[in-house]
């Protein structure tokens, strides 16, 4: 229950009063609407009384569903009104206005009283209690998808994985990069919640892990304060003497460092490698800088970088060979493949296997000829659709020494002979089956993949598809042409 403050106007002339009311009338129903009220003026038989309630007019108002602050507000500039209609001078109602602008609806109503009372109108303040005024009907709110939740540390690692892969929305790219900020920001919130919980170590690194990588994520929309943060727990981590935690920071540095090498000149790639060894020394092969370093290394071949790569791949093989660890020196061998794969360019390319009619492939019979060797299997759509550009060339070129030799992966040797009979392929195909698999020995993990090779059995290529190979074949020979005269 509230109180209701009611303002009754007695009757002592009735003239002068009905009179005195009307222009009290007449003025609100002009101010009113400016208030957001809409105004319900009645005729009252006297005594005529206005009553407020929580700062709305009762007689003379019916709120629109304006908040209580708002209700008030207006309610306190209607006062000043009823004030100055009903004040016979200045200074009454200037002293008026400033006690009802900081004034409950009682205490002005008792002022307004007081100055119609001035006027020669009668009047009386009386407070009634009233019902509580009914609250608004509550509008649904929306649960924040971001909000990180209250519990335990297996809670927030839920919360943080689910953060992890949510797909950021929003009406416009601002609105979606301001929700991504909100992501990160939650993941770091949550990280910092485990680790203030005394969480074992792997849950501690776990809490690092994610909350250093999101403040990084943020990049240049990180705020000042998310970006104290980071340097705080970057300071805090390479301070730790622990090797699980602080390899965080060092690896984020190192990616930092390798990211570019491709735009980067020889020396500053020497340099960067430089940066992959310290910290394969300091920290050891973990599965992170394994990933790197291969990456790394057959992007380094792939832009003909030749001798950046291999010296990076072989340095891993190495270090992957020496490991105490069984399951980590068993990637030693792909490392030392894929530096083979990377060191052929302008070398000799040692091919061997079974064909498909069981004998053993003759790789000194091509001496003196061009070669293609495609590495390919009957289930690779791109294998498949290269055929047509490798028969194309083997017409024109043919008479020229050019030829092909197939390393086929199938798995079934019945999807290879169907695949041969359908397609019309017509050269020797080695079997890449067993243990010697000439596949793995080049490390090669993705097909087609082909390499042109000259009379010499020397490497011109390891990308010889599309467009590049007639291009090759051109060169190549109008190379060998023109030597010849």
């Amino acid at each position: 229950m509230g109180n209701k403050a009611r303002l009754v106007i007695e009757e002592v002339g009735i003239e002068h009063q009905t009179n005195q009311y009307a222009i009290l009338k007449t003025s609100i129903a002009n101010y009113a609407p400016r208030c957001g009220w809409s105004c319900q003026l009645q005729t009252h038989q006297i005594p005529h009384w206005i009553d407020i309630t929580c700062g709305a007019f009762l007689m003379a108002f019916t709120p629109r569903s304006k908040p209580r602050s708002v209700r008030e507000a207006a309610a306190h500039c209607l006062f000043v009104l009823l004030a100055a209609v009903a004040a016979t001078s200045g200074p009454v109602t200037d002293s008026l206005s400033a006690a009802a602008s900081n004034s409950p609806p009682t205490i002005a109503l008792k002022s307004v009283s007081a100055v119609l009372t001035s006027s020669g109108i009668t009047t009386t303040v009386v407070t009634m209690p009233v019902p509580d005024e009914k609250p608004a009907p509550s509008q649904k709110v929306e649960p924040d998808p971001y909000a990180v939740p209250d519990g335990d540390t297996p809670a927030l690692k839920k919360h943080i994985a689910r953060m992890a892969q949510m797909r950021v929305t929003g009406k416009s790219v601002d609105e979606r990069l301001s929700n991504n900020i909100r992501r990160l920001r939650s993941v770091v919130e949550a990280a910092e919640r485990i680790l203030g919980q005394s969480p074992s170590e792997s849950d501690e690194v776990f809490a690092l892990e994610n909350a250093y990588g999101a403040l990084q994520a943020m990049g240049e929309r990180a705020s000042e304060e998310m970006q104290k943060k980071k340097s705080q727990l970057e300071a805090r981590m390479d301070a730790d003497p622990r090797t699980a935690v602080a390899r965080i920071p060092a690896f984020a540095r190192l990616e930092n460092a390798t990211g570019n090498m491709l735009r980067l000149g020889v020396d500053s790639r020497a340099a960067a490698i430089d940066q992959v060894a310290a910290y394969v020394e300091r920290f050891g092969p973990d599965q992170a800088v394994m990933a790197l370093a291969h990456k790394l290394g057959r992007s380094l071949s792939a832009s003909g970088d030749s001798q950046s790569a291999v010296k990076l791949l072989e340095f891993m093989g190495r270090k992957l060979q020496d490991s105490d660890n069984p399951a980590v020196a068993m990637f030693s061998d792909r490392f030392f493949a894929a530096a083979r794969m990377a060191g052929l360019p302008g070398n000799f390319m040692e091919v061997r296997g079974v064909l498909a009619d069981g004998s053993d492939f003759d790789w000194e019979k091509y001496r003196g000829k061009t070669v293609l060797i495609d590495f390919w299997a009957s289930w690779c759509g791109p294998c498949l659709a290269e055929l047509p550009n490798m028969k194309a060339c083997l017409e024109e070129y043919g008479q020229d020494g050019f030829t092909i030799v197939g390393v086929n992966l199938d798995r079934s040797r019945d999807a290879f002979d169907k695949c041969v009979k359908e397609k019309g392929i017509s050269w020797e195909n080695i079997m890449d089956e067993g243990d010697d698999s000439l596949a793995e020995f080049y490390g090669i993990s993705a097909i087609p993949t082909a390499v042109l090779v000259d009379e010499n059995g020397k490497v011109l290529s390891l990308n010889a598809r599309g467009t590049t190979l007639p291009r090759l074949l051109e060169q190549h020979f109008a190379s060998r042409r023109e030597k010849s005269e």
